[in-house]
């Protein structure tokens, strides 16, 4: 958590400089400091809140997702792809908000549970879709505004708009990177159990 709030901060106080030193060369607006901070401010919770609501609704619909299927699902090859671009080291630094739906991913608390491994596969893609639609939802409504209001777009919009961007795929990767490993626990889990199974109407 402390690396994206630092990632929004330093982007925000970025923005709000360029922003108060440029803002009439480059766009032609005279803005007081005050606007600026107000615009910049407001865009970051504006896309929050996308970012939150979306989480949410993909959270809820969880239950209907196919977590095998093609697009979910990951294979080593894809996974060691992943980590030549260091996804395996940045991965630890991301927030882990899990917690708010009470099932943080930290770690693999219960690797023997086939329901639990279940559970965190359910979460990791619930957890990846809502950052993607949460993404794709920010980058329409920044294009809303510069159809409605251009002169907005591009000194307050389109920065936090990239800066969304970034927090948002970095999950995605992390999410997808781990969930390669969790697959083949649950495969093994699941083989165990059918032949328990097996062994036990024997």
């Amino acid at each position: 958590m402390k690396f994206y709030l630092a990632v929004i901060i330093l982007g925000n106080a970025l923005v709000i400089t360029l922003n108060h030193f440029f803002a009439y060369q480059l766009f032609g607006l005279e803005l007081s400091l005050w606007h600026i901070i107000l615009g910049v401010v407001g865009s970051t919770i504006g896309a929050i809140i996308v970012d939150v609501t979306t989480a949410g609704l993909c959270h809820s619909i969880q239950n209907r997702l196919n977590l095998f299927s093609k697009y979910f699902y990951i294979s080593k090859r894809q996974r060691s792809i992943m980590r030549r671009f260091g996804v395996d080291k940045f991965k630890d630094f991301l927030p882990d908000l899990g917690a708010l739906v009470k099932f943080p991913k930290g770690k693999v608390v219960d690797p023997k549970s086939k329901e639990y491994v279940h559970r965190y596969i359910m979460e990791s893609c619930s957890g990846e879709l809502g950052h993607i639609v949460g993404l794709l939802a920010a980058i329409a409504i920044g294009l809303l505004t510069l159809f409605f209001i251009p002169q907005f777009f591009l000194p307050f919009i389109l920065p936090i708009v990239i800066v969304n961007t970034v927090l948002c795929f970095l999950p995605v990767l992390s999410l997808r990177y781990n969930r390669c490993a969790l697959y083949t626990i649950y495969q093994i889990l699941d083989k165990r159990e059918n032949r328990a199974a097996e062994t036990a109407q024997s």
